[in-house]
């Protein structure tokens, strides 16, 4: 009779070896990896369609007034880096700031081009059309506003 070393045994046992533990691992680490950033990348986007949607909803509201006749006086949108403000007025610097409406963004979203959109009344029409372009890492949009006071969501 013969008797087997204790070793032999431990090789005849089920279980995962080393090299089977640590790809799972690596696959898992990849996985989640690819779940950050597309999630990081879900936020961006979120971000920048409230913003869009509030930017247009604010433009909305210039021309309205300004068409409305309220207070019988232009109506407009000044947009600075990462907010934007509905004024009362024939320029923003020449505002009724009493009319001020500023909303202000996370640190993410930033404005660019267009500074500026003044609705002139009866009819809402603008003396500049313009595109706004809105950025929040490396997604975009923008919102446009033709001559005839128009609002274009791009």
């Amino acid at each position: 009779m013969s008797i087997r070393p204790a070793r032999s045994r431990l090789h005849h046992l089920p279980g995962f070896s080393l090299v089977e533990l640590i790809m799972v691992c690596v696959f898992l680490f990849i996985v989640g990896s690819m779940s950050v950033v597309f999630g990081i990348r879900a936020i961006a986007i979120q971000e920048l369609d409230s913003a869009r949607d509030t930017a247009t909803s604010e433009l909305s509201l210039a021309r309205d007034h300004a068409m409305s006749g309220s207070n019988d006086s232009p109506w407009g949108v000044m947009f600075a880096t990462s907010s934007m403000t509905t004024f009362r007025g024939t320029s923003y610097a020449a505002r009724d700031t009493a009319f001020d409406r500023t909303t202000t963004f996370g640190s993410g979203v930033t404005f660019s081009g267009a500074t500026s959109v003044l609705f002139l009344p009866p009819d809402g029409t603008v003396n500049t059309p313009g595109t706004v372009l809105m950025v929040n890492g490396s997604v975009t949009t923008s919102v446009g506003v033709n001559a005839i006071g128009a609002i274009e969501v791009h």
